[in-house]
């Protein structure tokens, strides 16, 4: 308790209030925008190793080559791989099914 509420930076009385569902949420968003500061680092300790005078487009450094966040494995997940042009309208036809109101 004492770890999520210092991590989190809740008052005891909300953190007894939340259900576990929430916490889950509040630690998952705690921990992307932790991800995000430390991509912000590598990012420009990226570029300060990249100023190097000489060097070579080849031999520059990526930001996800100095560190590997958890935050990468998100946006590289397999949810944002390509689908063909058939799938694409299957799924809309889904969507279009299950929303409450008409669409054009």
């Amino acid at each position: 308790m004492d770890n999520v509420i210092g991590t989190l930076g809740i008052e005891p009385s909300v953190f007894w209030s939340l259900t576990f569902a929430d916490l889950e949420r509040l630690m998952f968003n705690h921990q992307i925008r932790d991800s995000y500061d430390w991509d912000r680092t590598r990012f420009i300790s990226a570029n300060i190793l990249n100023s190097r005078m000489g060097i070579k487009k080849s031999q520059m450094v990526k930001p996800r080559d100095l560190i590997e966040l958890p935050i990468d494995k998100i946006f590289n997940s397999t949810s944002n791989k390509k689908i063909s042009k058939d799938e694409f309208l299957e799924n809309t036809k889904k969507m279009k099914k299950a929303l409450p109101f008409k669409i054009a």
